[in-house]
């Protein structure tokens, strides 16, 4: 049976979640996060949640799958701030995974902590070789780009390619909407620097009258679905 997981921003957020999920993906803004939300939790916010998904029995993965973070993560000095921030997430929030796009964080993951390495949709994962590449650099699930999320013949082929499990996201923008690349950048620096940004001003990154979010999925082609939201489109 596909497993299926759910976003959490809140503690309001978790009471929402059903009983019978098999986990929650809390996003967690130290360095950025590509995946746009209605809200972003603080610090504090964060560990309520994974206190109380946990004492629930619920799995508990961190979302931080930034698109750019301006090079600071391969720089001497903004290297060890990664790694305190990955520290932290595993030894004292003791989260079970962690959701990244970057390959470079995949790899570090993936060679130097006992986490599950997750890569997100944002990482735009649509083809066979894609996600071959992040199996190589040592990723154990692999989200598609939402728009493969009905397609057997695209799934099948990019299962037919690699080992590792295989998740979908529900709610998301898949990397085919035009602004998805920019917007996905524009909210890895605001998030990572706690600057509020506005889509609904005048300006080039106003959500168009059809956003490609993509609402439906066959959940027999994947391990696992994420959950970002749930609805329709407007």
């Amino acid at each position: 049976m596909t497993r299926r997981r759910y976003l959490c921003c809140s503690r309001h957020h978790l009471d929402t979640v059903p009983e019978d999920s098999d986990g929650i993906v809390v996003p967690v803004t130290e360095h950025g996060v590509a995946t746009l939300l209605p809200r972003y939790p603080e610090t504090y916010e964060v560990e309520d949640i994974v206190d109380v998904a946990k004492d629930r029995g619920l799995s508990v993965q961190a979302l931080m799958d930034f698109t750019c973070a301006g090079c600071e993560h391969l720089s001497l000095d903004g290297y060890p701030s990664l790694r305190s921030t990955l520290d932290y997430l595993a030894s004292d929030l003791e989260v079970d995974g962690v959701v990244v796009a970057d390959p470079y964080l995949v790899e570090v993951l993936a060679t130097e902590y006992d986490l599950t390495v997750v890569v997100s949709h944002t990482a735009a994962v649509d083809t066979p070789e894609k996600a071959w590449h992040f199996e190589r650099l040592g990723a154990d699930v692999i989200t598609v780009d939402p728009a493969l999320n009905s397609n057997e013949e695209e799934v099948s082929a990019i299962r037919d390619r690699v080992s590792v499990e295989l998740r979908a996201a529900v709610g998301a923008i898949t990397f085919r909407d035009p602004v998805a690349f920019f917007e996905r950048n524009l909210f890895s620096h605001a998030t990572a620097e706690g600057i509020e940004v506005d889509l609904y001003r005048n300006n080039p990154y106003e959500p168009m009258r059809e956003r490609v979010v993509v609402w439906e999925v066959r959940e027999e082609l994947f391990d696992e679905v994420f959950i970002l939201a749930s609805g329709e489109p407007p």
